[in-house]
Order: C-alpha cells, then structure tokens, then sequence
C-alpha cells in the first residue's frame, strides 16, 4: 500500500485504483 499526500498525481490518472482518506494534513490518497 502506497500513501500519497500529493493530490495531482490521483487527477494525471498516474493511479487506476485510489481512495481519498482524510489524515492530519487534510486530504490523501491511497493506492492498492
């Protein structure tokens, strides 16, 4: 599992499968 805090790699489409989570620093994205 993978943890991105960056949310433009998620909208380049770098990541087919992401889920948005909430963490300390706002919002995140997880890619499995």
């Amino acid at each position: 599992i993978l943890f991105i805090l960056s949310y433009h790699l998620s909208e380049l489409g770098l990541f087919a499968m992401h889920y948005t989570i909430l963490n300390g620093k706002g919002r995140g994205f997880v890619t499995i």
